[in-house]
């Protein structure tokens, strides 16, 4: 994979440096190797992500609609 030198890991605090959801999932899948990892925690994880994506995407654009000026 094409900049997987660049995985930042496992974010721990709101501060912690972060990349985008596709290698965040990578490292999740990479770190915690197991059966059970794959078939549970990594789909929940995709779903948890897109979820999080959409509520700010939603909230960015209830926001541009309220603050954008007529005309």
């Amino acid at each position: 994979m094409i900049g997987a030198a660049n995985i930042a890991g496992i974010p721990r605090t709101f501060e912690s440096k972060v990349v985008a959801m596709p290698m965040q999932i990578y490292v999740w899948a990479g770190t915690f190797a197991t059966e059970e990892f794959f078939e549970r925690v990594v789909p929940a994880g995709v779903v948890v992500l897109l979820v999080a994506m959409l509520v700010m995407n939603s909230v960015a654009i209830a926001l541009r609609n309220k603050y954008q000026k007529e005309g």
